[in-house]
């Protein structure tokens, strides 16, 4: 028995993932928009130093939405934006935090031809 399908072959079951549509939970949109307001929350604000030396910024998605002036973007939306695009996120008192390193921004920039 395999993980992936009790019915299928491993090569059936490539081949339909291959061919599965490229949709996803977040509109690309929403997330070329997150992508846009972590720059402009690099631009404003200081960077942190993490445990490898390597730069990095965090905010509060309420705060990164407010600084960025994102428009019919709501935290949760902006969450699951940029979980799905591997950015670090935590639940505190005020809501979920972001954390993302430079080398991030930089990869997912340049994957939204921003």
């Amino acid at each position: 028995m395999n993980t992936f399908s009790d019915l299928l072959d491993v090569d059936t079951w490539a081949s339909l993932v291959k061919a599965a549509p490229k949709v996803t939970v977040v509109p690309a949109e929403a997330a070329k928009e997150a992508v846009k307001a972590l720059d402009q929350w690099m631009t404003d604000h200081a960077s942190h130093t993490d445990l490898e030396d390597r730069r990095y910024w965090s905010a509060a998605l309420q705060e990164l939405i407010e600084a960025s002036h994102i428009k019919g973007v709501e935290p949760k939306t902006l969450g699951t934006a940029l979980r799905s695009m591997g950015l670090t996120l935590w639940r505190m008192g005020d809501g979920y935090h972001a954390a993302w390193s430079n080398e991030q921004f930089t990869i997912l920039k340049k994957y939204f031809k921003l």
